[in-house]
């Protein structure tokens, strides 16, 4: 009964941690340096992470990707569906991206990963803009 227990107790806060980093990571993210085999790269693009599962990146109107995202662990996966052109062809084929992901209410750091092929990109976002809805 005691093993139980423990089991239980443990299940509960390993739940209430996912559940404190799925709502941290709520709202607007504006990228603050974008880095890539160790060269900076300037970047005007943010990222909105919504409450039901789904993010709009967006740098200009040209190159906004909406999808899904998931959290596992200290990794954030991004979903990105296919995307056509205006004759329903396909343009880019459906991918994910795995990042290893460090969260603290203000800041987001996405590092790459083998997985994904991305394991020389870095990302670190500023929790900086208010979003549509008013929440940062």
């Amino acid at each position: 009964m005691r093993t139980f227990i423990l089991i239980a107790a443990f299940l509960l806060l390993l739940c209430a941690c996912k559940g404190k980093e799925y709502r941290m990571i709520l709202g607007k993210w504006e990228v603050e340096e974008y880095w890539v085999s160790g060269r900076q790269y300037p970047s005007d693009r943010y990222i909105e992470f919504m409450g039901d599962g789904t993010y709009i990146s967006v740098g200009d109107e040209r190159s906004e990707v909406k999808g899904e995202y998931r959290i596992q662990n200290d990794k954030l996966v991004l979903y990105q569906p296919e995307i056509t052109d205006m004759h329903g062809e396909r343009v880019v084929e459906p991918f994910s991206r795995t990042w290893y992901m460090s969260l603290s209410p203000e800041w987001l750091i996405m590092e790459g990963t083998a997985e994904s092929n991305t394991q020389d990109m870095k990302l670190i976002l500023h929790k900086g803009i208010a979003s549509e809805n008013g929440d940062n």
